[in-house]
């Protein structure tokens, strides 16, 4: 900006560089003389586009010039020459000087645009940030008032108050909105002779009292052209002028009387969103008031009458015995409450500190729930005392019992240990820390050994039954869980742990449990181990596979046999028997009936037992035991029929084929499905249908819906069709159902487990 210098020169910065001009005798002569100095690069500046000016109190001109890495420089009035300084000096790169101030030590300070503040003295940098509370945003203005206080304007804090800025660690004091600033985005600071501080922000001019932190705001109300002001400053005779949109306001500040105490109002009361009625004109008090348990969320509303010109109030309330709050302009508050006695007081303070002489109250009571009212308290004492009374009483027959049968405790354990000596079950008794403790007699006959060869054997780090697993499960029954170990194969000549055992054992299959044996206070005394020989058993079970296994493969040969036979003998016959009898049509008398309808009979009889003898042949054949190939068949018998009939159908099946399934599965499956296309065939008089093949659930689903005229369930009479299909059903242990009316066609489901079907061979 362009300025007078205490010589009288005047500095003005351009695009071009820092031109300074004579001191004129008239202001006017200006635009008439020529520039004394036109300092550029040249000279010394970073660049030739010059930004801000300020003169400190020696005479030097500080510089903004080029927004480049580099930007500040200082014209020295002793030597006439510009010093530059770097980020080499301290300075952040790339971040100009925007603000410029000076405090009674005669330090300079400045602000930069992209947030920054420094101080030089004595030839230094001195930084601060927003570690030292100085906000990251940019600094609009610096001022330094005649008490020596500094006040720095910022873009988006407010305004900091600095005390003592010639301190070596100066504080910051803040005032924003919290503190009643109108706004946070700060652009100048002036003052008045009268002592006040003037901000301009971008919602009017604040006028801030320093002795009691009290703010005036002066709006567009007042005669400001709008609502944001850039620049303020004050001249010698005290005038004050700001800088609003584009227009230059004149104010002289004159003394004022205090203003009067405002008067506040309760304006409103809600009590769980729902309104309250009071008067319209406000209420100072509201007693008495009270609200059920569940009534907690109590908002109150109050407003005040203020006596002077842009004067803004401000509010602070408390509820009880709590501190009255900071001063806000908000005019509403929200309590979510307990149970209990509450007044509620509200005091408005106008711009002088002022404070109203009377405080508006309201006083409510908030009833306790149910639970904390004095009956419900004394019958639950009531309650619980009885509880209390009658476990003591069991506890002290309890412990009667307890001492009744511990005269008897030594004598069941002898049973006890009298009964596993006795078992023909082995068992191997360990200590809490995996030793073993004892084993009995059945054990020791069993491994042809006796505790002495093995009480040494430490069973959880045998090999073979850590591979097995059965280690791992007993180091379970030891964390105080009871245990199952499946039947493992265990070689005793194999143990790990040097264990003498019988040569001529043979290795044994095992079953086994173990049963954490604890205290009273769940402390583990010792794992008991049941130990089972079930080698017989899964012998048998081997040969009984064994002997199942060669069934099977014997039954396979001899499906496969009765399918070579049927194709190669009976269905060659058969089709021979057609052949021949269409032959004898073709050469007998057309018009001897007598001898054509026979003939005609045998040949239509024979392709049906053709087709009947296809359909069995492919029942029998083991190589047709799959999903995949019933899905197959289903699909082409369905081509066959429904295509000829130019009936459009769609047919849905998984693509899968490494499911097996039974002969007699498939067959009885496949007939029910030809029955039912037959039917549709037959009766249904429909141009689409829909099949659906599946497995769900270890369930086979199939259904069949058409678009015929269906018929009536209630009405219909089972034929033999229909009965034949059910009792199919039944026999696989499936479900049938058929849906149909007149108008919605039929559906057709056949639900039928598949588990119990797998492995069946039979025809």
């Amino acid at each position: 900006m362009d300025f007078q210098a205490s010589d009288g020169d005047w500095w003005m910065p351009s695009m071009t560089g820092l031109q300074v001009f004579p001191k004129p005798s008239d202001f006017a002569d200006l635009k008439n003389v020529q520039p004394k100095k036109i300092y550029t690069t040249a000279d010394g500046l970073h660049g030739n586009e010059v930004f801000n000016l300020f003169e400190d109190s020696r005479g030097d001109v500080w510089i903004t010039a080029g927004y480049g890495t580099n930007s500040l420089q200082r014209w020295e009035r002793l030597s006439g020459k510009i010093i530059r300084y770097s980020i080499a000096d301290g300075l952040p790169k790339s971040n100009g000087a925007v603000a410029f101030g000076e405090d009674a030590g005669g330090n300079v300070w400045i602000g930069f645009f992209f947030g920054g503040l420094a101080r030089y003295r004595d030839g230094k940098f001195q930084f601060f940030t927003a570690e030292n509370g100085i906000p990251v945003g940019s600094i609009s203005n610096i001022f330094a008032d005649k008490s020596g206080r500094l006040w720095i304007a910022s873009a988006s804090r407010g305004v900091f108050r600095v005390d003592d800025p010639t301190a070596e660690n100066p504080k910051f004091v803040n005032v924003s909105t919290a503190q009643g600033l109108s706004s946070n985005s700060a652009n100048c600071v002036t003052e008045d002779n009268f002592g006040q501080i003037y901000i301009g922000t971008g919602r009017g001019v604040n006028r801030l009292n320093p002795s009691n932190g009290n703010i005036k705001l002066y709006t567009q109300v007042d005669g400001l052209p709008g609502s944001v002001v850039l620049l303020c400053r004050a001249d010698a005779s005290g005038a004050l002028w700001f800088v609003s949109r584009n227009s230059l306001v004149k104010f002289v500040p004159q003394s004022e009387n205090p203003l009067a105490s405002p008067i506040v109002y309760i304006g409103g009361i809600s009590v769980n969103g729902e309104a309250r009625k009071i008067s319209e004109l406000g209420a100072e008090t509201i007693e008495k008031l009270n609200f059920a348990a569940d009534q907690k969320q109590i908002k109150i509303d109050f407003f005040a009458l203020g006596f002077g010109a842009g004067d803004l109030l401000h509010y602070q309330y408390k509820l009880g015995n709590q501190e009255w709050s900071a001063p806000d302009e908000q005019k509403s508050v929200t309590f979510n409450l307990e149970a209990g006695d509450y007044q509620f007081l509200v005091r408005a303070v106008n711009a002088d500190g002022v404070l109203s002489e009377k405080s508006a109250s309201v006083s409510f009571t908030i009833a306790p729930p149910f639970y904390r009212r004095w009956w419900f308290i004394l019958l639950a004492v009531l309650i619980v005392g009885g509880v209390l009374l009658t476990v003591e009483r069991y506890r002290a027959a309890r412990l009667r019992e307890l001492k009744n049968a511990f005269g008897s405790l030594s004598v069941s354990e002898q049973r006890f240990r009298r009964m596993i000596e006795q078992s023909s079950l082995g068992f191997v008794i360990f200590a809490p820390d995996g030793r073993l403790r004892s084993v009995n007699r059945a054990y020791e006959r069993f491994w042809n050994v006796t505790f002495d060869q093995i009480k040494d054997w430490k069973m959880l780090e045998d090999e073979q039954l850590i591979e097995s697993g059965a280690a791992a499960k007993l180091r379970t029954a030891f964390a105080g869980e009871n245990v199952s170990i499946a039947p493992i194969s265990y070689d005793p000549q194999k143990n790990s742990s040097g264990v003498a055992v019988d040569q001529s054992a043979e290795p044994r299959w095992i079953q086994s449990f173990a049963y954490p044996i604890k205290s009273e206070d769940g402390e583990l005394l010792e794992v008991i181990m049941v130990m089972e020989d079930v080698t017989e058993n899964r012998n048998a079970e081997s040969k009984l596979r064994n002997v199942r296994e060669e069934r099977l493969h014997e039954l396979e040969q001899v499906r496969r046999r009765i399918a070579a036979d049927l194709h190669d003998d009976i269905g060659s016959s058969l089709t021979q028997i057609s052949i021949f009898s269409e032959v004898l049509q073709q050469r007998v008398d057309k018009t001897n009936e007598r001898v054509l309808e026979p003939l005609e009979f045998i040949a239509s009889s024979s392709r049906e037992l053709v087709d009947a003898m296809s359909d069995i042949v492919w029942a029998i054949n083991p190589k047709k035991d799959f999903f995949s190939e019933l899905s197959g068949k289903m699909r082409r018998f369905a081509s066959d029929v429904l295509t000829a009939r130019d009936i459009e159908f769609s047919y849905t099946a998984p693509p899968t084929d490494n499911i097996a399934l039974g002969a007699n599965l498939r067959r009885e499956v496949f007939l029910i499905f030809k029955e039912s296309i037959n039917n549709i065939v037959k009766h249904a008089d429909c141009r689409s249908v829909e099949i659906e093949l599946k497995i769900e659930n270890s369930e086979i689903c199939l259904s069949l819906r058409d678009d015929g005229r269906g018929f009536e369930m209630e009405a219909a009479t089972d034929g033999h069709g229909l009965a034949s299909m059910k009792q199919r059903a039944a026999g696989l242990t499936g479900k049938l159902e058929i849906a149909s009316g007149k108008t919605s066609g039929t559906l057709t489901t056949l639900i039928v487990p598949l588990g119990a079907h797998l492995s069946d061979e039979s025809i």
